[in-house]
């Protein structure tokens, strides 16, 4: 038995000494050769990660972008001008002949140029000649559609450019469209159509009527966006992540909401971002310094300034007014040196810019300088992740590990097939190198000359790490578009006043805990309160392990949680006072008390972590932030308070049992024992025990 709990006690003072070490250095980088590095630490109190509301900063909400997207491009020409110029043309045609008598045939080439009607989608104009020309850009029209003036004072004979606006679109739209819809112009003539999903017919309805009010179309080009499935929406969440924290934005919390959105909190990324260049380096007179002078001159009360190259300069602070805006970039033109560029933007802004950017997926051909290719060359080849059809991850051929499955499309097979071919003949100087968002992700050798742009990539992936990279190379080719729903800030002052009034909250619960404990059970609650504070050290690093970001969620549930630590010191404390009022010894009442106590301890702590499991299913599907923190935080702080009172509290009245405090039984019970089974005096405590 001595044994048993000497063994515990180690256990017990190394599992505590880890937990003050996680707590006692604000980073925590640990680095072991094999092992996956563990880097943990935040800007909180004991380098814990702290949420939005007790830290600030900006909420987002993005939700899928699906429905249907068309792109339209106008000609230039009214349709009514130029059907009456066709006419004028005809008419003059069939009036003006040779000496023969037939039509003028250069007048008669002339009306078959202008008569132009509409292109096919899927071969755009230039696309014949070889040219790659963007569906998006307006093709350049044929010169006779805007002829030159004849003269000074006489019509134009042939129809005048038109330029078409968003409300005539708007107008046409409201015609045709029973779904709600926006139209964004892009360029000249260039439009892009966002309503819900629509079918063929409505398609060519849709054709029909803007040719009808507008003439001939020089595109129409229509995509379909059905709802994201998990795979597409876990890429998203892999691209957000790179580009928030590529950002800098410290820790950021991305989360899936529902089955179509996704959750952004940024803390901290409040305020506003001023970037400087000057026209030319500072004078040696001149430094950082010279700047944080002047925002401090401004009242500003936080920020930070940052000297990114000779010429930029960066200042992170507090939210800057108009005034403020237009007083710093006068104060610096005066006394610091002239100004080239002078800009202010929020946090949020750049974070928002990032986020809505399309990540970049780059196949590019390398050449190894050596055979272990540790010095090599990238060259561009022209592939990219729009080029990418698929991915997927099957079992590998060979029936060793996993594999990815990549399908280019028509152009990206063709370039595909020239880079096989050629790597294929130098399998030891080169390689196909595929970045994402610039940083490398495979670098696989070409053993085939692969003509249809169907490949795997082996390499005895585990299944997990093969679908990981299937998604990021989907996701990087096409990310489910995103729309901004929401938009909030929590102010950073709102966010430090919430994290002291938690504190002091759990202080103040803890501290009452332990001084009633104390109080009622004696050396006993002194006992418990010893446990409680294990508990709080352990539960803490805990939290910055794993890691959790904290929310008042979170620190609502931790302080819950202290009571039922508590609760179930009290339930075995009671059950060692009803054996030691039937005659047994301290340790036989301890051992006996735990015992009979651990059943109830069981089932209500498991019960609460079922319930806490429930909450947190509930949570991740309905996207409830606030119930998911909670419940985290209340299953961890059970699991924990289990292992407390089992063990910590456990070996802690073994060893005062052992070293003699067994015969004072006042200093554990409140109540005056009285002993009339065995005649013991009351306040003693017999060697042997009695029955039960």
């Amino acid at each position: 038995m001595r044994a048993r709990s000497v063994r515990l006690s180690i256990l017990i003072i190394v599992i505590l000494g880890l937990a003050l070490a996680a707590l006692g250095f604000r980073a925590v980088n640990i680095d072991i050769p094999g092992f996956p590095a563990l880097e943990r630490g935040g800007t909180g109190p004991l380098g814990l990660k702290l949420g939005l509301d007790l830290r600030g900063g900006g909420h987002l909400v993005y939700q899928a972008d699906t429905g249907t997207r068309v792109d339209v491009v106008f000609t230039a020409v009214d349709p009514e001008a130029e059907a009456e110029t066709e006419a004028e043309n005809l008419e003059d045609a069939s009036t003006t002949t040779d000496a023969a008598g037939d039509p003028d045939a250069e007048t008669a080439s002339e009306t078959a140029g202008d008569s132009a009607g509409p292109v096919d989608t899927e071969q755009p104009a230039g696309k014949e000649s070889g040219e790659d020309t963007p569906i998006d850009a307006p093709e350049e029209q044929p010169a006779q559609d805007t002829p030159e003036p004849q003269g000074e004072g006489e019509p134009q004979s042939g129809p005048g450019p038109r330029l078409i606006t968003t409300e005539q679109v708007t107008s046409t739209l409201n015609e045709v469209l029973l779904a709600e819809f926006t139209v964004v112009q892009r360029s000249v003539n260039n439009f892009r159509i966002n309503t819900g999903l629509i079918d063929d017919q409505g398609e060519q309805e849709l054709r029909e009527a803007l040719a009808g009010d507008f003439g001939s179309l020089l595109s129409f080009q229509v995509t379909k966006i059905e709802e994201p499935t998990s795979e597409q929406m876990e890429g998203v969440l892999d691209i957000i992540n790179r580009r928030v924290n590529r950002f800098g934005t410290e820790e950021p919390i991305i989360q899936q909401f529902g089955d179509d959105r996704i959750i952004v909190q940024l803390p901290g990324a409040t305020g506003s971002i001023t970037r400087i260049t000057f026209n030319e380096p500072l004078p040696e007179d001149k430094s950082v310094a010279d700047i944080e002078a002047i925002m401090s001159q401004l009242g500003v009360e936080n920020f930070n300034v940052l000297q990114m190259t000779d010429l930029d300069f960066q200042i992170r602070s507090d939210t800057l007014s108009t005034g403020a805006r237009q007083g710093l970039s006068q104060v610096i033109e005066d006394q610091i040196a002239s100004v080239d560029l002078f800009t202010v933007s929020s946090g949020i802004d750049d974070a928002k810019a990032l986020i809505g950017q399309t990540a970049r997926l780059e196949f590019k051909e390398r050449t190894c300088a050596d055979p272990g290719c540790f010095n090599f060359t990238d060259a561009e080849i022209g592939l990219s992740g729009d080029d990418l059809s698929r991915a997927d991850v099957s079992a590998d051929n060979s029936g060793i590990g996993w594999a990815i499955n990549i399908q280019f499309d028509g152009h990206g097979s063709d370039v595909f097939s020239d880079l096989t071919q050629r790597l294929f003949q130098r399998q030891d100087t080169g390689r196909i190198a595929i970045f994402l968002d610039d940083e490398e992700l495979l670098a696989p050798v070409a053993r085939a000359w692969i003509r249809d742009g169907r490949s795997q990539i082996t390499g005895n992936f585990a299944r997990e790490e093969a679908r990981t990279i299937a998604i990021q190379l989907e996701s990087g080719r096409l990310p489910v578009p995103l729309k901004l729903i929401q938009e909030s800030d929590v102010d950073a002052l709102l966010g430090s006043e919430s994290l002291r009034n938690s504190l002091l909250a759990g202080l103040i619960g803890l501290g009452i805990v332990m001084v009633f404990m104390m109080v009622y059970y004696r050396m006993a609650g002194l006992v418990a309160s010893l446990a409680l504070i294990f508990y709080t050290v352990v539960l803490l690093a805990f939290f910055k392990l794993i890691p959790i970001t904290l929310t008042l969620s979170h620190i609502g549930g931790f302080i819950l949680s202290i009571g039922m630590a508590v609760d179930a010191n009290i339930l075995i404390f009671e059950r060692m006072k009803e054996e030691i009022r039937i005659g047994r010894t301290l340790a036989s009442s301890m051992e006996v008390g735990f015992n009979r106590a651990w059943p109830a301890i069981r089932d209500s702590n498991v019960s609460t972590m079922i319930t806490c499991l429930v909450l947190l299913w509930f949570g991740d599907r309905l996207g409830g932030g606030l119930v998911t923190g909670f419940a985290i935080s209340l299953f961890l702080g059970v699991a924990v308070s289990m292992f407390t009172a089992l063990t910590v509290s456990r070996n802690l009245l073994q060893l005062m049992a052992w070293i003699g405090l067994a015969h004072r039984i006042q200093l554990f019970t409140p109540e005056k024992i009285q002993r009339t089974a065995q005649g013991a005096a009351p306040g003693t405590v017999p060697v042997a025990g009695g029955g039960s």
